[in-house]
């Protein structure tokens, strides 16, 4: 609907996270056929997004804060979401001792040498892996608004021609 674009788009949807990211590093390490891991652009993560309120939302984009500033995902993360009027928050100033980078299948593909994002929403301590954490306590606006900036993302991704696989 949104028109035609430059370069495939690739939805994965794995399984596992809790056990370890096995789902995304089956993938890493067994690509499907056709699919060249050195001509993926970048992979945007969705982790948590339907938590806290809607401008409670973190973009990580490496380890450390340095390493998140050199991620040229992040810098169109941020633009994209600068042009939508969304707010996004650096993931690891707003990290909260618990180290979410390391704890998602982005963490995998950017290991690999894929640019990678996570897009986070903060999780909530009442309800984080507990029985209250059911869809009628999400935040579906955020839900939708994180939905928006994460197509708009992969949207400039893939009608970007000047952007190439590292």
């Amino acid at each position: 609907e949104s028109g035609p674009l430059q370069r495939d788009v690739i939805v994965l949807i794995p399984s596992a996270e809790e056990d370890g990211l096995k789902g995304t590093e089956a993938f890493v390490r067994f690509p499907p056929e056709g699919v060249d891991l050195d001509a993926i652009v970048g992979v945007v993560n969705l982790e948590m997004i339907g938590r806290n309120d809607t401008d409670e939302l973190l973009v990580y984009g490496g380890p450390t804060l340095a390493e998140t500033q050199t991620n040229p995902l992040v810098q169109r993360t941020y633009a994209v979401a600068q042009a939508a009027k969304l707010a996004v928050k650096p993931g690891n100033e707003y990290d909260d001792g618990e180290d979410w980078f390391r704890r998602s299948d982005h963490s995998i593909t950017y290991n690999a040498g894929i640019p990678s994002i996570m897009l986070h929403g903060r999780a909530t301590a009442s309800s984080y892996h507990r029985a209250e954490d059911t869809l009628e306590s999400l935040n579906m606006e955020k839900v939708a608004t994180t939905a928006r900036l994460a197509a708009g993302i992969v949207r400039s991704l893939a009608t970007d021609p000047t952007v190439v696989a590292q």
